[in-house]
């Protein structure tokens, strides 16, 4: 069972790797040549790419980063979470 299970896990990373490597060739065929706040947050929520990370990529494909626009939904992002109640409560 327990076997089973972390293949499943194994299966369903490697496909997220996958579609996130589809959708980063399709980012970088834009011939506008930058990357948009949403391009780069779905970029960091969906394939777990890390926002320094995204910068040095783009940057090694000649491509230029909404700075300012990504760091605004990263924010945006934080306020959303400590907003959220957590889910598991921890009890002393």
């Amino acid at each position: 069972m327990e076997e089973n299970l972390t293949l499943h896990w194994i299966k369903c990373a490697y496909k997220t790797v996958r579609r996130g490597g589809n959708f980063i060739t399709e980012v970088f065929k834009k011939e506008d040549k930058k990357l948009t706040a949403e391009e780069c947050l779905k970029l960091k929520d969906l394939y777990g790419i890390s926002p320094e990370d995204i910068v040095k990529i783009a940057i090694s494909h000649s491509f230029s980063v909404d700075d300012e626009g990504f760091a605004k939904l990263l924010d945006e992002e934080k306020i959303k979470m400590k907003s959220l109640k957590p889910l598991v409560r921890h009890e002393n």
